[in-house]
């Protein structure tokens, strides 16, 4: 595996509507390109073959549990900065407004919000989602139920 970078821009970031999965694309300020994808762990039947769920997985290969190279993805993220972004166009379209949408889930509720904030907040709200989990015992918990941990 290659080493994680010190230093990161995320480009673009995604919320999956399967469960949850998020998808982060980050570069290196010499413009090496990554990518970081955190499968959805919640939904048994939305598990994919070849996809291992609740893993951190970054450049297409699943980090250690609680290993450096986790370790370094995490500072990586906390210290990472977003791109400054033009203003909002006004003819893309709008999620409902507030009081009008039905969202089930704190962890999407939070990501809708965000949204609404331009995109750099909701690529902020991603990352924070990613750190929280991955520091929580429920992301332990998950890798011992899929066979990363003993």
């Amino acid at each position: 595996m290659r080493a994680i970078p010190s230093s990161l821009i995320i480009i673009g970031s995604a919320y999956s509507m399967d469960g949850g999965s998020i998808y982060l694309e980050m570069e290196e300020p010499d413009e090496v390109k990554h990518t970081l994808h955190l499968p959805q762990h919640s939904i048994p039947a939305n598990f994919r073959p070849g996809v291992t769920p609740g893993a951190l997985v970054f450049d297409h290969e699943v980090l250690p549990v609680r290993g450096p190279e986790e370790a370094s993805l995490i500072q990586a993220l906390r210290e990472a900065t977003y791109p400054t972004v033009g203003a909002r166009d006004d003819k893309g379209e709008r999620l409902a407004p507030p009081d009008q949408r039905l969202v089930v889930g704190d962890d999407l509720k939070r990501f809708v919000t965000a949204i609404d904030e331009g995109p750099t907040a909701a690529s902020r709200e991603l990352v924070r989602q990613i750190i929280a989990f991955v520091e929580s015992p429920a992301f332990v918990e998950v890798a011992r139920r899929h066979g990363r941990l003993p």
